[in-house]
């Protein structure tokens, strides 16, 4: 006992379901679901498609059902469910002006400048996220003295380990 369900194509929709069947830039299960379309208009059981393309039959009824109601919009996926993205193109070209300055940023200090000057309420987790995105990669910083030293400091400090390198002078022993 098979499952049927047979869709009737016209030629010129059967010759764009093999368009995107074949072309190698679409979306591979958009592909996936043109060429189960094509199938089932060819009046393959929905039992046989599933077996063919290597899914399950209930698969294979949503794909004919979205083709069913929607068409050609029907073959690709709808958007999916979650939360919206926390920074938007405006707080990603502000990362990276504030990446682009002559300093060393984090980012706890990225979130929070995020925080004050855009507004946005946003955890480091999304901002180190995103970094990575960007192409950015962690690095201790290197911590560098500013300036040069005091001469007079710095003779000071070499004689210091002149006499520690010598050891001390042993007065009074015998």
């Amino acid at each position: 006992m098979g499952n049927f369900r047979y869709i009737e194509l016209s030629s010129e929709e059967d010759e764009r379901l093999r368009a995107i069947e074949q072309s190698p830039h679409m979306n591979k299960k958009v592909r996936l679901r043109s060429q189960m379309v094509r199938l089932s208009h060819q009046r393959w059981e929905m039992s046989r498609i599933a077996a063919y393309v290597g899914c399950h039959v209930r698969t294979v009824g949503a794909a004919l059902k979205a083709w069913t109601s929607r068409k050609f919009e029907g073959l690709a996926d709808r958007p999916q469910k979650g939360n919206r993205r926390k920074l938007h193109a405006e707080a990603l070209q502000f990362m990276q002006d504030k990446l682009a300055e002559d300093r060393c940023w984090n980012a706890r200090q990225l979130t929070e400048a995020i925080v004050l000057e855009l507004g946005l309420q946003v955890d480091e987790e999304s901002v180190r996220r995103n970094l990575r995105q960007l192409g950015y990669a962690w690095k201790r910083d290197r911590y560098i003295v500013a300036g040069q030293p005091d001469p007079q400091l710095r003779q000071q400090a070499e004689a210091a380990l002149e006499t520690l390198k010598r050891g001390r002078s042993r007065v009074g022993s015998s």
